[in-house]
């Protein structure tokens, strides 16, 4: 994970003013029994977001690491704070909308939130 790590440090600042991107953000586990990593990126219009996948920035990424799967979820809504930047943690709820006929009628609540520890 420590390449990983640094890979961040030195990277992560790219993407800063990136058109579209609204927040981003490096998730890590390292423990001695689990080891994962997965960037978040919240955009708010899908013209940046296509940009920085189909332009030649993601490249980067497929490049040093290989194939990655994107996945990509409509968030409904979102909430955080001005003490985002010190979040330790990211909560996303997925609801899973069954057959109905009028979507107008469904009470979703929002996609994610942010929570300091």
């Amino acid at each position: 994970m420590n390449i990983i790590r640094e890979r961040v440090k030195v990277n992560g600042s790219k993407t800063d003013g990136f058109t579209g991107l609204l927040l981003k953000a490096y998730l890590i586990i390292d423990t001695e029994t689990r080891k994962e990593y997965s960037p978040f990126y919240l955009w708010n219009e899908t013209q940046g977001m296509n940009k920085f996948i189909f332009e030649g920035f993601y490249d980067n990424i497929l490049t040093s690491f290989g194939w990655q799967q994107i996945n990509i979820a409509v968030p409904i809504c979102f909430e955080f704070s001005d003490e985002i930047a010190t979040a330790n943690y990211m909560l996303e709820i997925e609801q899973i909308i069954e057959p109905t006929s009028k979507l107008s009628t469904l009470s979703i609540h929002c996609s994610f939130a942010f929570y300091l520890t």
